[in-house]
């Protein structure tokens, strides 16, 4: 398709698009899900961190993050520590981090919804490639409150 034909649908489906209270009643509300992925982070030899698993889940505009030491699998309950938000480009990207901190490859990518919980932990049904069902974030006690632990089981 050229890319003037991308223009012009483009313009088709905004004018059709309803622009009064009495044409969105009958127009049909989408509801856009949020994102996660998680990329496996090879970092550079001679690195004091090791290689990891970066969790990212959109959350207003950002992406809160944490390492995971290894990948997501049923049943397994998985160490992780929280890094600061990331910014949202990480939901496409796959190449070298900046500051020669290695690189990054997507191993899993998809949608997510928060399940209410009435306990401490986050708990989300994502609907991923590899991974599919409940993932839990539950915060280890003690002192350090960055560490998580991070399961996925069966919905």
């Amino acid at each position: 398709m050229s890319i003037h034909q991308k223009v012009r649908q483009a313009l088709r489906f905004f004018c059709s698009w309803p622009r009064t209270s009495h044409e969105l009643r009958g127009a049909r509300i989408v509801k856009v899900m949020p994102r996660f992925v998680i990329l496996h982070h090879e970092m550079p030899k001679g690195s004091s961190r090791p290689t990891h698993w970066d969790l990212m889940i959109e959350v207003d505009g950002a992406l809160r993050t944490w390492a995971l030491e290894s990948p997501p699998g049923l049943e397994a309950s998985i160490n992780a520590v929280e890094l600061a938000p990331h910014r949202i480009d990480y939901l496409q990207y796959e190449g070298p981090v900046t500051g020669n901190r290695g690189s990054v490859s997507r191993w899993d990518d998809g949608t997510y919804e928060i399940i209410p919980s009435a306990s401490e932990e986050l708990v989300l049904q994502v609907d991923g490639q590899r991974c599919s069902g409940l993932l839990s974030i539950t915060a280890e006690s003690g002192e350090d409150n960055q560490r998580f632990n991070v399961s996925l089981r069966k919905s």
